[in-house]
């Protein structure tokens, strides 16, 4: 509860307040969550400066830069999706709007908020116990950069917050790790949908 108070609830409990008993979504919360982050840690938000595999991959390279140059997916989204993400973005600026402006504080842009939530939405992995029962919802980069295939090889487990990444085939040598994003016992049609969603 301590590092939580200091990461990000400190301020995120202004906000929450400030909501009185309304219901704030999951997504903004967590997008939320990501911003005051992003705020504390003065990261450089220039869009232009795209990060070259060789440095994101480098152990030198910190999960937050990783965070920000994860694939977006938003030229492949519809007008629809990008609709719902943007307003998901303007309720989460409304949500951070809370924090006093004596904070000194910059909160990111509805556009910037909006392509997060879009990266949280196709490289994110829901958390689960060891009874498959989902307890929450993480970001894992280098995870986040593993192929689909409806055969997979591999699977993601989870010990807490730990996520480890284990084999459920043979591998050759140079062969690729690949994970399912969907459901593999869920029928034909379902699976392309979500797969189209992703």
């Amino acid at each position: 509860q301590l590092n939580a108070w200091k990461a990000y609830h400190k301020l995120e409990c202004k906000c929450m307040k400030a909501m009185q008993s309304k219901v704030v979504p999951s997504n903004i919360i967590l997008v939320s969550r990501l911003a005051i982050h992003s705020m504390l840690n003065k990261w450089d938000l220039d869009d232009s400066k795209a990060m070259k595999t060789e440095k994101w991959l480098s152990k030198d390279t910190n999960d937050d830069m990783r965070f920000i140059n994860l694939h977006t997916g938003w030229n492949n989204q519809g007008n629809e999706k990008k609709i719902e993400l943007a307003k998901s973005a303007a309720m989460a600026t409304v949500y951070l709007g809370r924090l006093k402006p004596n904070e000194s504080l910059t909160i990111p842009t509805t556009k910037m908020l909006s392509q997060w939530l879009s990266i949280l939405e196709i490289n994110g992995f829901e958390i689960s116990d060891h009874e498959l029962r989902p307890v929450g919802y993480g970001l894992f980069p280098a995870l986040a950069l593993i192929n689909h295939s409806c055969r997979p090889n591999s699977v993601v487990v989870f010990d807490g917050t730990k996520a480890s990444l284990r084999t459920i085939a043979d591998i050759k040598k140079g062969e690729e790790m690949t994970l399912s994003y969907i459901d593999t016992c869920a029928p034909f049609k379902i699976r392309q949908k979500e797969l189209e969603r992703q």
